[in-house]
Formats: structure tokens, sequence, C-alpha cells
């Protein structure tokens, strides 16, 4: 199984070979192993000891080069000698092993390092272990960032929330009870039936169109008169009362508190006029009174005029524009208060708001202008 190794670790372990092939060479020239350097050639050829490039042959085998050393022509020894000692020993580079930590060690071969120098066997070689990474050089410390603008909370006392079209009674105005309604005078039984068919409420006008029918089915002519005269003096008052008791449960459906309450004694009257005055003026001054009670300022003001009044028209007024027009005036009342201890952004939009002449604008500048204005004052 190879072993794969980096670049760094390839040199490292070349240089560690090769080290180690010096101290070896070294130490078996000093042992006796090794011929000495003579530089003069001194050396017989005799006295060298001889040895062999190739590998020993196996066992049985005849060696390669003793054949063919048989067939060629065999050398002088006088000669062979003296090549021998011509040659100079090669100076054997000194190198210095790293001290470095060897986290693991490994059997390595060493072959010789030039002709006639058999193989040292195996030996233990160190690896050289990479140098530790360098530490990063320490970075300057980053600017600090910008603080955020510190806010403060300015002198700020808000307005009170807008009032303009809040707290209106939801109910239907010019109502008419049907107690109060008449045919026109003059007009025969059968003329009279139809008018109440056509111009009569909803019940009442059914009431008619069953009249009419009833009569057109009566065998005779004074039969159906006396089924349309029926009607008019029995039937319509009946269907009146009925009419009106249903337009007074349909206030109470409304679902405003005040007039809720005020009908349920003509209700419980069971007086046909009774439930018509409520129809007629009760609920109006019901729905005023039930303003009143919750109102401050112009509306208040407003209310109690109309209340004073009394008078049907003067109640249905308020409820239809005076209340509206009380309260925008309660709200550019508070606009005005406000500017009294405004800071200058809230001074400002205040002034905008009023110079729009437009109750919406300052409907708007209550509900969320004034609050924009004083955080802009507070971060300035």
């Amino acid at each position: 199984m190879g072993i794969s190794l980096s670049r760094r670790q390839r040199a490292s372990l070349s240089v560690s070979v090769a080290a180690s092939t010096v101290v070896l060479g070294l130490v078996l020239g000093a042992a006796g192993c090794m011929p000495s350097a003579d530089p003069a050639g001194t050396e017989s050829a005799e006295s060298r000891p001889q040895t062999s490039e190739r590998a020993a042959p196996e066992a049985g085998q005849p060696p390669s080069h003793a054949v063919a050393a048989a067939d060629a022509p065999a050398a002088p020894a006088t000669e062979r000698s003296t090549e021998q000692a011509a040659e100079p020993a090669a100076e054997l580079p000194v190198a210095e092993i790293p001290a470095v930590p060897t986290p693991w060690r490994r059997i390595q071969p060493i072959h010789p390092a030039g002709p006639g120098r058999a193989s040292a066997g195996l030996v233990v070689v160190p690896l050289a272990q990479d140098p530790a990474p360098a530490a990063p050089a320490p970075s300057a410390p980053a600017a600090p960032a910008p603080e955020p603008p510190r806010c403060t909370t300015p002198p700020f006392v808000a307005a009170p929330p807008p009032e303009y079209g809040s707290g209106i009674p939801a109910m239907r105005l010019d109502v008419v009870p049907a107690w109060d309604l008449q045919a026109p005078a003059g007009l025969e039984a059968a003329a009279a039936v139809e008018w109440w068919a056509g111009n009569g409420p909803t019940h009442v006008a059914a009431a008619a169109q069953r009249a009419l029918a009833d009569a057109a089915a009566a065998p005779e002519e004074v039969s159906r008169d006396a089924v349309l005269v029926g009607f008019l003096t029995d039937g319509l008052l009946q269907t009146k009362t009925l009419q009106d008791r249903i337009a007074a449960y349909q206030t109470i459906a409304l679902g405003v508190p005040a007039v809720a309450q005020a009908a349920q004694a003509p209700l419980d009257s069971g007086d046909p006029a009774v439930v018509a005055e409520f129809l007629r003026r009760g609920q109006y001054a019901a729905a005023v009174e039930g303003v009143a009670a919750t109102a401050r300022g112009a509306v208040l003001r407003a209310a109690e005029r109309a209340l004073a009044d009394g008078t049907r028209e003067a109640l249905m007024e308020f409820l239809r524009t005076g209340m509206l027009e009380a309260q925008a005036a309660n709200d550019r009342q508070s606009v005005y208060a406000l500017l009294t201890a405004a800071t200058p952004a809230v001074w400002a939009a205040a002034q905008d708001a009023l110079a729009a002449h437009d109750p919406l604008v300052v409907v708007e500048f209550l509900r969320a202008g004034q609050y924009a204005a004083a955080a802009k004052d507070a971060c300035a």
C-alpha cells in the first residue's frame, strides 16, 4: 500500500537518506570495510577488496558475468590494477542531519553511493516533520463602528386621539310611523285600499293587496264592498300597529345602547300611540342623550342645544351633521392645545395640519403625525 507524501516531505526524506548514507560510509571506512582515500595511487590492486556491482546468483546457477568472462579475453592484471589505483576516491560530503522531531520511523534501504560499494542493508531513517505553520501576524484592531445617535426624550405631552367620525349612532333617520300615515280624503273604499297597496309600508301594503284579492273573489258586489270596508276600519289599524312594533324592534337590533334601552318601555306598554311617538321622536332623543353622556367640548354643547330644542328636526339635524362638525372643532382644539408646549418638529407638523382646513388631515396628525414629529425631535 503506497504512502502519499507532500513535496516538502519528499525533500526532507532525500536529505535524510543522503546524510545517513554519508554517516554510514564514514563508519564503515573507519572500521576497515571501505578503502581509504589514496591520492598518490600507492595502494596496490591486490590490497583493495574486490566487490561486484551485480547481485549474487541464485543457488545452483553460475554467475552471468562468469560466462561472459570465459568468452572474452582476459585483461592483464597489471593494467587492471593500474586503472583501479588511478581512480581517486571521491570525497564524501558531510551533511548535518536536521534536528527535527521524529513522530514515526520507517525502514529504508541504503544503496551504495558508488561502484565497488556493497549495500549497507536496512537502516532506520528518521523522517523530517513538516515545520508547524507560522502563526498569523496579529491584525490591527478594526476601527470601532460609529455609535448611533443618542435619542433623548423631549418634553412631549400627546394630544388626545381624534374624535371625527367616531361614536356616531348607527340608526335610521327620517323614520315615519305607520300610525301617522293617512290616505287622501274623499276616496271610495276600493280606491283607498288601492292607495294603501301602492303607498303604504311593507306590511300595510301587503295587507291591502290581500284585501283587494279577497274582494275580487267575492261572488256579489255587496260582498266585495264589505271586504274592502272591513279592511279600512279594522284591518288597517291592526296592520299599522304591527308595522310600528316591527320598526321599534328594528331600532333595538341596530345596537345603539341608549336607543335599545329607550325602546323597551313603549313596546311593553302595548299602546300604538306610545310606540308611534317613540319612532317619531323618542329614538332620536335617546341617541342624542347617549352621545352627550360621553361627549366633551363642542360635541357636548351641540348635543345639549339639540335636547333643549327637543323637536324631531333639531334632534335629527344634530345626528346628521351637527355631531360631525362639533367633532372636527374638538380635534382642531386639541391641535391648538398641543402648540403651547410643542417641540420644533411637532409645532411645524401641527401648523401644516391646521392650514389644510380638512378634518381628515387633522385626524391623521392626531393619529400618527404628532408621534412621528416627536420622534424626529428626540433624535435630532
